[in-house]
């Protein structure tokens, strides 16, 4: 009868072990989602954050020469606005922002600026840029609802 009673109790101290262990490995499974979840968040959020300002920056370093660029309020959008093209083919780029999204739009002087027919680029709440003789400062509030400023050195001069 002992035998029997020892492995009843044998038999209990692993079925307790197996279930601690079932425990703990849930728990630990459940932490690692948890982690894995807010990495993947915040590096979305970041992700973001690098998107607006380097689609800022890239655009400026493309289209920025003598006398093309500067600040406007456009219809009650604050806008960047890039000019550039020969005589006959000259157009002007807006960047801005509107519902919601950092808007890209590309019109030619004679088209009048609708900031519907913009192309989102980013999640956005707000826009806004002051251009000085060599730094460009730009505010950015992103969805979140935090601010951003950064600033661009001009390449060519006023």
């Amino acid at each position: 009868m002992r035998t029997r009673g020892g492995h009843a109790a044998s038999g209990v101290f692993v079925f307790l072990l197996l279930g601690v262990f079932a425990v703990f490995s849930t728990l630990l499974v459940l932490l690692c989602a948890q982690a894995y979840r807010n990495t993947v968040d915040q590096t979305a959020y970041h992700g973001e954050e690098r998107v607006l300002q380097a689609f800022v920056r890239n655009t400026l370093r493309a289209e920025d020469m003598q006398g093309a660029v500067s600040a406007a309020n456009v219809d009650g959008v604050d806008a960047l606005l890039l000019a550039s093209g020969e005589a006959d083919d000259r157009y002007v780029r807006y960047i801005y922002c509107y519902n919601g999204s950092l808007c890209d739009l590309l019109l030619s002087p004679e088209d009048a600026f609708d900031p519907a027919l913009g192309e989102e680029i980013c999640p956005a709440q707000q826009f806004s840029a002051e251009v000085g003789d060599r730094l460009i400062t730009v505010r950015i509030v992103d969805a979140a609802g935090e601010e951003r400023s950064f600033f661009i050195a001009r390449r060519s001069i006023l």
